[in-house]
């Protein structure tokens, strides 16, 4: 009798259990689909004598007398992947440098190259300074300090959800999401290792990415080239107070404190604007979107007036609070207003 009951306990409970699943997934199944559009461009427009996906050409000219030329060196942020050029960090700055009548011309070149780290980005550095740089902005992400890119290979195993499509669960949308579940919890937790060895005080990866910070500094000051460094967050994070990375913002900073470098950390820029509002394309591609270059342009911009590196006359003399409808408050004090 008792082993009666037993069973019959057992049954009801793998009845009850199979119920619940069976009620999830046809529950899921009811929520319709979100299906958006693909809102990037289909066509890429270049200047006609672009040699590359940068918009320049093999050579650049000589820069023109009173031209103000900048280069913003950097790596697959500063170039910007599925943009185009007009909504890359570079072509934002350039919009804002040359807006007064008045002024002389100002050019930004976008040194953004993907895949180089702050080592290679001494070369570019050097380049640039041979070609008439006035300014070096110099882009840092997290990532810099690695020796070499991620192979593909590795991030797609390691960093990435994989496609559940071609596996025999895949049509299970219960099954599906949980898994998924597990493999951001288990990616969130591998990326965090990952930095940690990257910025391990000790390790060739730190000390190789400070060595170059400081022959970037020592080749500007050669040449009386000033000098702004820009950190990106990794913007595809919660960039709130649980953001899981400012440890290595901080040793960043005190790094460029150290060199008596100038810097601007964008962390505060884009603090609690969710992911999906910066990305190019969300849950797939973290480089940042036309939104993302135009707030850090616009804290680069400011940052820039600030420290008076560049002539006054270049920075924008109409200014408004706000720009909606035909009528809005016309700033009169810049200076605090280039401060905020």
């Amino acid at each position: 009798m008792a082993w009666r009951e037993f069973i019959i306990k057992i049954t009801l409970l793998f009845f009850g259990i199979f119920t619940s699943l069976a009620i999830a997934e046809i529950g899921l199944r009811l929520i319709p689909e979100s299906k958006m559009a693909f809102d990037r461009p289909v066509l890429f427009y270049l200047p006609e004598h672009s040699s590359n996906l940068r918009g320049l050409p093999k050579n650049l000219p000589p820069k023109a007398e009173g031209t103000i030329r900048i280069f913003v060196v950097g790596d697959s942020f500063t170039f910007s992947p599925h943009l185009q050029l007009y909504d890359t960090l570079p072509s934002r700055l350039e919009w804002l440098f040359n807006l007064n009548s008045q002024q002389p011309k100002v050019e930004i070149i976008n040194y953004g190259f993907s895949g180089s780290n702050t080592a290679r980005q001494t070369g570019l550095v050097k380049d640039a300074i041979t070609n008439g740089a006035d300014l070096i902005v110099h882009q840092i992400n997290l990532n810099d300090t690695e020796k070499a890119p991620l192979d593909r290979k590795i991030f797609l195993k390691n960093f990435s959800v994989p496609d559940h499509s071609e596996h025999w669960y895949g049509s299970f949308k219960l099954i599906t999401l949980i898994s998924n579940q597990i493999y951001k919890w288990l990616i969130a937790k591998r990326t965090l290792n990952y930095y940690r060895a990257l910025y391990q005080e000790n390790s060739e990866t730190y000390q190789n990415f400070k060595n170059a910070l400081a022959e970037i500094r020592d080749i500007c000051g050669k040449h009386s080239t000033p000098l702004l460094a820009v950190i990106f967050p990794l913007i595809s994070n919660k960039l709130d107070e649980n953001y899981p990375f400012l440890e290595y913002h901080k040793k960043i900073q005190a790094e460029l404190e150290f060199l008596k470098v100038n810097y601007i950390d964008l962390l505060e820029t884009f603090k609690n604007i969710p992911s999906d509002r910066l990305t190019v394309l969300p849950g797939k591609d973290a480089h940042p979107n036309e939104i993302a270059n135009g707030l850090a342009a616009d804290a680069i911009y400011r940052k820039l007036h600030n420290l008076a590196f560049l002539p006054k006359e270049i920075f924008a003399k109409t200014v408004y609070s706000e720009r909606v409808g035909e009528r809005a408050p016309r700033i009169k004090n810049l200076e605090n207003a280039y401060k905020k």
